[in-house]
């Protein structure tokens, strides 16, 4: 299955796009029947409880070495989009994090249910060809770090904040470099991916 409606709206890649067509047809080929459907999500929404969640998280593994080390950490210690989320962890109750958890998982429940009517669904990797080093820095300021790693990478997210196994294999080269499609499952559905994985190395 092939999923519009559900990932960032950014400009993807025409290689990208290849990659995915190509998967489609040798999927084809081996029996595959191959549908295209919409799911709307609440990105927005989502987003929102991914950045609360890693705030929480990140200022709790900070918190802990910061007691291990017996001293505070300091903006100087950490790269700036680190530091934000330091800082926005520390504004955290336990209330808004269980809220924005529980939230995360209403929101990413569409996306459930659609796993239990199809097999699997078929995405690319990434939205852009591999970046130059420094292009996505953690020196950028935080909105705009956010913006440009979604541009970058909408689509191997999701799968994460919905609890979901997907995997990413490379299909094709473009200018000596790989380029790689995704393939998202239902869970418990993590053996289907390795049997996909195996099917389509064989061709």
């Amino acid at each position: 299955m092939y999923l519009d409606g559900a990932f960032a709206s950014v400009p993807v890649a025409a290689p990208c796009i290849e990659a995915v067509n190509k998967v489609e047809e040798l999927l084809k080929k081996i029996g595959h029947k191959i549908q295209k459907k919409n799911l709307e999500l609440d990105l927005k929404a989502i987003g929102n409880c991914v950045i609360t969640l890693i705030a929480a998280n990140t200022y709790s593994v900070i918190k802990l070495q910061e007691i291990q080390l017996g001293r505070k950490a300091t903006r100087n210690d950490l790269e700036p989009v680190t530091w934000e989320f330091y800082e926005r962890g520390q504004t955290l109750s336990a209330y808004e994090y269980l809220i924005a958890k529980s939230h995360l998982y209403q929101l990413t429940q569409p996306l459930h249910r659609l796993l239990n009517q199809s097999d699997v669904i078929l995405t690319p990797a990434l939205a852009q060809l591999p970046l130059l080093i420094g292009e996505l820095s953690t020196d950028d300021e935080f909105e705009r770090y956010l913006q440009k790693n979604t541009e970058f990478s909408p689509f191997t997210s999701l799968f994460n904040h919905a609890g979901l196994p997907a995997m990413t294999i490379p299909v094709m080269m473009h200018h000596q470099l790989p380029v790689s499609i995704q393939i998202g499952a239902a869970q418990g559905s993590d053996l289907l991916l390795y049997s996909l994985a195996k099917d389509l190395q064989s061709m």
